[in-house]
């Protein structure tokens, strides 16, 4: 769920809970549970069964909200696709945190990658796989005249290298390279040893 539209449901929710969230409040709640709804639901309930009282402010929800945020591969995959790369960014952050394998981080950037590249190279007369697939690839499909597919395939081979000790770097800062890239915007700011 896009993040104003998961603003305005978890309003609604604490009308119905009787909570009162300050708007910090609500927008830390969205954050930390990264458009899961389920997730989502079960932290106003658990708010509401301890029995918060008065203005809940943003500090509160940080001290009783677990990070619900699923920080998995297939949300990096749609964070590129989406073009969204702090999203990314964070996403890749939190997969390395987990202990997630490198070499699973770079398959899932490798398949949004081919998704893209097998989309484009579609005939235009046959149904394109993103109309049935997502929101997400379409939205890459209308940046993908601005990305450069050999730089990208040159990255991930760069990341590919360094996970097999074939080259001297960090692969998760080549993947973060390599995952705003993808996003269509390198300025992004993605330092070195950005996740250290």
């Amino acid at each position: 769920m896009e993040a104003d539209k998961l603003v305005t449901w978890l309003r609604s929710r604490c009308r119905r809970a009787a909570l009162d969230l300050a708007d910090e409040a609500i927008e830390v709640l969205a954050e930390r549970t990264e458009g899961n709804l389920l997730a989502a639901h079960q932290e106003l309930e658990k708010l509401r069964l301890l029995g918060a009282k008065g203005r809940i402010g943003a500090d509160e929800v940080l001290s009783s909200v677990a990070d619900s945020a699923r920080f998995d591969v297939f949300r990096l995959s749609e964070a590129v696709l989406e073009g969204e790369p702090e999203r990314a960014l964070r996403v890749l952050s939190g997969l390395r945190a987990e202990g997630t394998e490198a070499t699973l981080v770079l398959w899932a950037l490798n398949k949004a990658l081919r998704d893209l590249w097998g989309t484009l190279a579609q005939p235009a007369g046959r149904p394109r796989s993103w109309q049935r697939q997502s929101a997400a690839l379409e939205k890459a499909v209308r940046r993908a005249p601005r990305l450069s597919f050999h730089s990208l395939s040159v990255r991930a081979a760069r990341a590919d290298r360094m996970i097999k000790g074939r080259l001297r770097g960090d692969p998760w800062d080549e993947m973060a390279l390599l995952a705003t890239d993808l996003c269509g915007r390198s300025a992004v700011p993605a330092p070195r040893s950005m996740f250290r």
